[in-house]
């Protein structure tokens, strides 16, 4: 149902003794300012210590509760036996009616992010984001600086959150053994300060690609190094995202010998090596993630020149159709998979305003034609495209 705060789904599952709550909130790092950075990342750390004593009845009862903070959304996941379920929509409600933020916890809290920052660092992958979307809020990292964490006051991080909860979208879907009828009169009146002119706000910082880039930054002295390949792909908004899925499945697996992962370690030996598909509204990125000896590691680089040049050639029909089959049988098997389920649905409220129908899925991704990848193929698998970091 859609309110005039919120878009809430509710999944019925009688006799399950399980209730599932995926609330999703339409903002994260990608909408902060340059003074507000890490501001997301820190309202998810002030809403776990807030909240103490409730997450800790949750856990009391066999319950659990998580929450993340990434680019475009802040999430907030719980698990309680059924008989719950009622406290737990107001205690969601709650949640986002932001009120304040005491001084003090604030910077209690942000001694612990600085902390969490001095002792992770940048990993490979945010250092390679870091370059590839310079200049771009999606270069920064989540966690923000030491200097802009340090910086948010508590009138700040109330201002902040407040002021994306009244204009960005709000997803709730909950699944079990619940009163439709019930649950969906405590939602109205407990999100019914909430006005959500839109469910999906245009960013403001829309992303147009630079030019590609080869650099080197590892150390010269370690013989290890890591290296990341990345290449600009279809976003969940652009036309072509489910071929470029279906090509995505097969030089993704582990196992089937389109595979990057497969090829170079079934020809180098490398251990480390992973394929990662990240979304974002207009675009996503294709990694190709890479750890070994130098020697080796540049060895597989001009490996993956070659290989690039097979995949903007594009496959077969009968590579696609068993692509097909992958991908169909793993929403399939998704499905029985209450918690899963659940929170794939609460996605696709906050990205197309309503649950995706599965069969609809299936229909989209049976109607992709070999030609169609293999044009998908040409456009972005092509090595002049591909951008590459080595670190140690």
């Amino acid at each position: 149902m859609n309110t005039d705060h919120t878009i809430v789904n509710l999944i019925k599952t009688p006799g399950s003794k399980v209730s599932h709550f995926s609330m999703i909130l339409g903002f994260g790092s990608r909408d902060e300012r340059r003074t507000e950075q890490g501001a997301s990342h820190l309202f998810e750390h002030m809403v776990m210590r807030q909240y103490h004593d409730k997450l800790r009845l949750i856990e009391s009862v066999g319950g659990r509760f998580s929450a993340f903070t990434g680019y475009e959304t802040i999430e907030f996941h719980c698990s309680v036996p059924s008989r719950y379920w009622r406290a737990i929509v107001e205690f969601l409600a709650e949640l986002i009616s932001v009120s304040n933020f005491d001084h003090g916890q604030v910077k209690s809290e942000v001694s612990i992010i600085l902390d969490e920052i001095e002792s992770s660092g940048l990993s490979s992958q945010e250092q390679f984001l870091s370059k590839f979307f310079a200049g771009h809020p999606l270069g920064r990292s989540i966690f923000g600086t030491p200097d802009t964490v340090s910086a948010i006051m508590g009138f700040q991080l109330r201002e902040f959150v407040s002021s994306h909860i009244a204009t960005a979208p709000i997803a709730l879907s909950v699944a079990g053994d619940i009163d439709i009828d019930e649950i969906g009169a405590i939602c109205k009146v407990s999100f019914e300060k909430l006005v959500h002119p839109t469910f999906r706000k245009q960013r403001r910082h829309p992303f147009k690609f630079k030019a590609a880039f080869s650099i080197d930054e590892s150390d010269p002295e370690s013989d290890t190094v890591e290296t990341i390949l990345g290449v600009i792909v279809p976003g969940r908004f652009t036309p072509g995202y489910w071929a470029f899925i279906l090509v995505y499945t097969l030089i993704g697996s582990d196992f089937l010998p389109e595979s990057v992962s497969f090829g170079l370690r079934s020809k180098f030996s490398i251990y480390k090596a992973y394929t990662e598909h990240i979304e974002f509204e207009e675009l996503g990125v294709l990694f190709i993630y890479f750890e070994s000896s130098r020697a080796l590691c540049d060895k597989a680089i001009e490996e993956m020149k070659q290989r690039f040049h097979t995949l903007s050639e594009g496959f077969t029909q009968e590579q696609l159709s068993r692509a097909k089959a992958q991908l169909i049988g793993q929403i399939q098997i998704g499905l029985d998979d209450i918690e899963e389920t659940n929170v794939r649905v609460a996605f696709d409220l906050i990205n197309f305003g309503h649950p995706l129908e599965v069969e609809t899925i299936v229909n989209q991704i049976d109607q992709v034609t070999v030609n169609k990848v293999n044009e998908l193929c040409r456009q972005y698998l092509d090595w002049k495209n591909v951008c590459l970091l080595k670190t140690s």
